[in-house]
């Protein structure tokens, strides 16, 4: 399988944790999809 182009996400429970932020672990991923060229 070749590099996904798109990355689709809901964010409630998802993507933000309960209070509404962003994990460290996601913000990395997030940061390397768009290093990647990778839309989200």
């Amino acid at each position: 399988m070749g590099k996904p182009r798109m990355v689709v996400t809901d964010l409630d429970g998802t993507l933000l944790r309960d209070d509404k932020t962003l994990s460290e672990a996601t913000l990395q991923v997030l940061r390397r999809l768009r290093r990647e060229r990778i839309l989200f």
